[in-house]
């Protein structure tokens, strides 16, 4: 009974592992280069990391909108929390939950968040400015962003083995 016992127990820790093609990029890992910062400069820090600095300099408890993805950390760099109601619906689009939109849209022009991240299209580091920024945002919600946010930071950075570029927008 227990050598069965034993090739039972190996096999719960084994089988998980074998021929899981995820588990390699499961975890953010480049030897070289892990984190790019703006414009595709090497750096240590994370995009939620340096982001999450840039919102610290001027509140300790800054309040943050993500318009067009779902969270990818940023929330859990800053030490806060989402003041928004559908900030996990993000998958959604207009037709399909107008509200939401209608919701990101009241909460930018009411000024009700200190920062907004963007999550800008692209398979490659981007050269981002506010035009490029605001490719990735429902047309809906570009007139209160480009009005009450100005953008101060930008970064790219491979997510789970894809591209991604984000922009981060602070109340004026």
């Amino acid at each position: 009974m227990r050598p069965v016992m034993l090739l039972v127990m190996i096999g719960i820790f084994v089988i998980p592992f074998y021929g899981n093609s995820y588990i390699k990029t499961a975890t953010p890992r480049d030897a070289h280069q892990p984190f790019l910062a703006r414009h595709g400069q090497p750096t240590d820090q994370s995009v939620q990391e340096r982001f999450a600095a840039d919102m610290h300099k001027k509140s300790k408890h800054p309040s943050i909108l993500m318009v067009n993805s779902l969270d990818s950390g940023f929330f859990l760099a800053a030490n806060t929390h989402p003041v928004t109601r559908y900030f996990h619906l993000m998958n959604m689009t207009y037709d399909e939950f107008p509200e939401m939109y209608h919701s990101f849209s009241d909460t930018m022009t009411h000024r009700r968040v200190q920062y907004v991240v963007v999550f800008v299209p692209g398979n490659q580091p981007l050269a981002i400015d506010m035009r490029n920024a605001l490719n990735g945002v429902h047309p809906y919600n570009k007139a209160p962003l480009v009005k009450n946010y100005r953008l101060i930071d930008t970064g790219y950075q491979l997510l789970a083995g894809k591209p991604k570029n984000w922009a981060l927008f602070e109340l004026k």
